[in-house]
């Protein structure tokens, strides 16, 4: 990397406005690392690893965690 963008091994430079780095992310644990418990005493993350993974209908509204929106 330089002042304006990416030199590959080859040479070729690629100029970017931004160059974004990112670590620790966590995608496939939404919401880590806050503990949400729903109805039933069972925790959002249990119930995401029970269901395919994060879900909520109409992307706002998680089944089992009444009051609980997220966007």
């Amino acid at each position: 990397m330089d002042e304006t963008g990416i030199v590959s091994e080859s040479g070729e430079k690629t100029d970017f406005d931004v160059i974004v780095l990112a670590t620790g992310f966590q995608v496939q644990q939404f919401l880590a690392p806050m503990q949400v418990t729903g109805k039933n005493g069972i925790s959002l993350i249990q119930q995401w690893k029970e269901n395919r993974g994060a879900q909520a209908y109409l992307g706002s509204y998680v089944h089992n965690f009444p009051n609980f929106a997220i966007l």
